[in-house]
């Protein structure tokens, strides 16, 4: 039985530990896409810059386990912000993050966009009680953040309510990543068990709109 994953801090094509070809650049290249229909701008089309490959990334092995195995819940996020995708992903790389720590990112228009590939662990549900990426909450999870900020009650400069077509976007895509790798669980960042300070994320307007979203599409909460 070999390596679950494989933790990276430089560029796949000097990293020294092997891989049996799953640690490539490859997954960070992506053009346009779909998964079960729903259109996906990727991280090559949207222009994003590389990784910072010393501040690490966990590549899924998937010659031991396939994605469907891995997967097996959705956590879902706000930016706190109104800021652009970019601007999300700079802030974040400033902080130690390789690259946007959510696999997707709806804007407010409805448009969905690769944040980092599925194939790598995200980096968005917070810490584990216990370290090791496989006692990580970020481990099988994925990441969707909504652009905006949906708190409201801390309104000491601004907040937002999600528009319907950013409503819906995050319903598709729900659905379609439920239907290609079986994901069973809807869970907002707020309900995620893990250390450190509790999180509003993703905002209390949120709130009813995942919890009818879970009812509707009979996935399991916390």
């Amino acid at each position: 039985m070999g390596e679950p994953y494989f933790t990276v801090n430089q560029h796949p094509s000097t990293w020294a530990g092997g891989g049996n070809g799953v640690v490539s650049i490859a997954p960070w290249q992506h053009q346009r896409f779909t998964i079960g229909g729903v259109q996906i701008v990727g991280r090559q089309a949207w222009g994003a810059r590389e990784p910072v490959w010393s501040n690490e990334v966990v590549y899924y092995n998937t010659l031991e386990a396939s994605l469907v195995t891995i997967l097996e819940r959705i956590v879902v996020h706000h930016t706190n912000n109104s800021d652009s995708l970019q601007s999300n992903e700079s802030k974040q790389q400033s902080r130690g993050y390789a690259a946007l720590g959510y696999h997707f990112f709806i804007d407010q228009s409805g448009g969905v966009y690769e944040g980092r590939p599925l194939e790598i662990m995200g980096s968005h549900a917070g810490e584990g009680q216990t370290r090791g990426p496989q006692n990580d909450p970020d481990w099988g999870s994925i990441g969707i953040v909504m652009q905006g900020d949906y708190h409201h009650a801390d309104d000491w400069f601004w907040s937002s309510t999600a528009p319907q077509t950013q409503l819906t976007t995050l319903e598709s895509l729900v659905v379609a990543l439920r239907n290609v790798y079986g994901i069973n669980q809807l869970l907002m960042h707020r309900e995620v068990s893990r250390a450190g300070t509790e999180t509003v994320c993703p905002g209390d307007h949120m709130v009813g709109h995942v919890t009818a979203l879970r009812t509707r599409l009979g996935l399991r909460g916390p």
